[in-house]
């Protein structure tokens, strides 16, 4: 509490006690500050306490540079007037955008950079809560020719349990790329693209069909880098992707004593300029065997890899000719001559200690200590 005082009262001298005087300095000076904070804290605009609106803009699903993103309250509807807008973004290569607004609800606007055959987004509402949120958007193609087709193996059988994959549409004359990422489960795709020549570029993972692992493949890095020949498109176009063909191979990895290892990783790899076309890994059974499905072509790498601890190298096949079905592939493993010590085990500790630590360990390396 402060307390004003009579300086005429204060007998004997016109100056007060010095500590006195330092307290109610001391009162004062927090009473101010208090007084600066509080007012500070309520004109702190509602910005400060902002969270982050942000994601990417798409043309056709590709990352969009040029497009401006605009926000507003989520109430303005219809066409907004220049002072509805509470801020604007321009998008660069990566297509992102961010806005760091309070929670609430707002509406997205995204224009189309100019003669890029893309429609504008108009009304996207987003309701931001207390934390940061993301939210992507797709502008389509105004007009243009509806591209699709099913993907198959080269003996026509449809895959009708694939993961993923991506289709590409690359324009053999202004080099634009349409792509298309497939949903889960489908073996059909569509792409919405202007009248052009095109050739297609497919991506999909491995995959099982028919109790076999298939390896899966990159066309980029196959052939001439392209699944497809050119081909014109100048309305709604059906155009089937046939994958390469494939081969079956099957066989068995066997221990030192020719026994069948289980638990062996066995890795078919096809490369072509640093890269891998095709690529499967399956795992051998309680018996030792092993089951898959290669893109069917000249030297192939086989990786085996026994399990952690097993004793046994990793070993590399190259130059493994896969050009038609083959079986009883056989692949013996080969001891480690040199296994790595324990890991935890430290040369530097004499054996005694290493006897109270662990009795079998120090046995095991008194001769190394």
């Amino acid at each position: 509490m402060l307390r004003f005082i009579n300086w005429k009262q204060v007998s004997g001298s016109h100056h007060i006690n010095s500590s006195y005087e330092r307290q109610i300095t001391f009162t004062l000076e927090r009473l101010i500050k208090a007084l600066a904070l509080g007012i500070l804290l309520f004109s702190i605009p509602s910005q400060a306490l902002s969270n982050a609106l942000a994601g990417t803009v798409y043309g056709n699903a590709i990352p969009l540079s040029g497009a401006t993103v605009q926000i507003m309250p989520g109430s303005i509807i219809g066409t907004p007037n220049p002072v509805d807008i509470i801020a604007s973004y321009n998008t660069l290569a990566d297509g992102k955008y961010q806005f760091d607004v309070p929670s609430g609800t707002y509406r997205l606007d995204v224009l189309a950079p100019e003669s890029s055959n893309l429609s504008d987004s108009y009304g996207n509402i987003v309701i931001l809560s207390s934390q940061s949120q993301s939210f992507d958007i797709n502008l389509l193609i105004k007009s243009g020719a509806i591209l699709s087709g099913t993907l198959k193996l080269a003996t026509g059988a449809l895959i009708t349990d694939l993961v993923h994959f991506d289709v590409w549409a690359n324009s053999q004359t202004s080099a634009t790329e349409f792509t298309t990422g497939v949903p889960v489960g489908a073996s059909d795709y569509a792409i919405r693209l202007p009248p052009d020549s095109y050739r297609l570029n497919i991506r999909l993972p491995s995959f099982q069909f028919n109790g076999v692992r298939y390896a899966g493949f990159d066309s980029r890095y196959f052939g001439d880098g392209f699944i497809t020949p050119a081909f014109p498109v100048t309305g709604d176009t059906v155009k089937d992707i046939v994958l390469p063909p494939y081969a079956q191979i099957s066989g068995r990895v066997l221990d030192a004593e020719g026994q069948g290892f289980a638990g062996v990783s066995v890795g078919a790899q096809a490369p072509k300029s640093g890269f891998f076309y095709s690529a499967v890994y399956v795992t051998t059974d309680s018996e030792g065997y092993y089951k898959f499905a290669a893109v069917a072509g000249p030297d192939h790498h086989f990786t085996l890899t026994p399990p952690a601890g097993s004793g046994y190298l990793v070993q590399t096949v190259s130059n493994v000719d896969l050009t038609s079905d083959q079986a009883g592939i056989a692949f013996k493993l080969s001891i480690d001559p040199d296994p790595d010590p324990d890991p935890s085990y430290d040369e530097s500790l004499p054996v005694w200690l290493l006897y109270y630590v662990n009795k079998q360990r120090a046995n095991c390396h008194a001769d190394r200590c």
